[in-house]
């Protein structure tokens, strides 16, 4: 696996984590996406991948899970710059790191 790929698949699995709370918590989770979409705008002016997560977040909740779980270098991008940060606290986001790092490893030996 090329470092990119490793790389958008840790993403992919942090995203399955946030999936679940999507489903669990859907308001609270896009109140912080939204929250994190207006502060980066602020600093950063208006991005393309802004304005398209502004889109997406407009969407029912089953659509954005959608785009979420896909393979389509649509969603690999989407995910790549994902308004979903602090979503899930930063043990939960070591404790899946670790694991998908472990599960690497072993693919690789």
């Amino acid at each position: 696996m090329n470092r990119q790929t490793l790389i958008e698949q840790r993403i992919y699995h942090l995203h399955q984590r946030i999936i679940q709370k999507l489903r669990d918590e859907p308001q609270k989770i896009l109140k912080m996406a939204r929250s994190n979409l207006k502060r980066y705008r602020e600093r950063n002016g208006d991005w393309s991948s802004y304005l398209d997560w502004e889109k997406k977040l407009s969407l029912p909740i089953a659509d954005i899970i959608k785009i979420l779980e896909s393979n389509k270098e649509s969603a690999v991008l989407a995910r790549s710059n994902s308004p979903f940060a602090g979503c899930i606290s930063p043990r939960e986001r070591w404790a899946i790191l670790r694991e998908f790092n472990k599960k690497y490893e072993t693919s690789r030996n």
